[in-house]
């Protein structure tokens, strides 16, 4: 049986202002599995009722972002609008190689997951090596995708300077990404994209 002070924590937590799993990340803007994997590390705090149930505070969520931490940045899904114009996109030689539509829609996924991991990658605080990981590893999988489609490793690479060039045209309304005025700090984040970008193509090309 539950002890007086362990229900008097369970009232407590039935206030308002506190949410469960499922609120707490809407109002953080991400995932389920997201926001259990920042609990289990720490990164967000969380409380427990007697029945082993995470509880969120409100008020520390809403500090979370306050701090600077948007929820673009945190979303593991990508933005809405793919930066790639799709009439130029059906030009290229190795978009038209690619006629089995499943293997179109897999790789246009590739494409989108990529961009949010960059948009990720940009914004995190921690520089979490994580995001470059998971980048290659979908480079790995576009290069074996291209493969399967009979695209040459010539096609592929065209394909990886064709979404390069798109996510450089990027507007900060869509992703966040914004050129800070200082030339050192402008710099500092174009060599975060670069590093980002490199470690795609190297997936592509194991």
């Amino acid at each position: 049986m539950p002890s007086r002070s362990a229900e008097a924590r369970d009232s407590k937590i039935a206030d308002t202002t506190w949410l469960g799993l499922h609120e707490a990340s809407e109002l953080l803007g991400v995932s389920l599995s997201t926001m259990r994997r920042w609990t289990n590390s720490g990164k967000v705090p969380v409380y427990r009722t007697a029945g082993g149930h995470r509880r969120f505070r409100r008020q520390e969520l809403q500090s979370f972002l306050a701090a600077g931490v948007t929820t673009a940045a945190l979303s593991p899904s990508p933005p809405p609008s793919w930066p790639a114009d799709a009439q130029e996109m059906n030009q290229q030689e190795w978009h038209r190689k690619v006629s089995d539509l499943a293997v179109a829609d897999r790789m246009r996924g590739l494409g989108q997951r990529l961009l949010g991991l960059l948009i990720q990658h940009v914004h995190s605080r921690t520089r979490e090596s994580r995001f470059l990981d998971e980048a290659g590893a979908v480079g790995t999988t576009y290069g074996k995708e291209a493969w399967s489609a009979s695209i040459s490793l010539h096609e592929t690479v065209k394909a990886f300077l064709f979404f390069r060039r798109a996510c450089t045209h990027l507007t900060s309304t869509a992703t966040g990404i914004v050129y800070p005025p200082d030339l050192a700090e402008a710099a500092k984040l174009q060599d975060q994209i670069d590093a980002f970008m490199d470690t795609v193509l190297l997936g592509v090309l194991s």
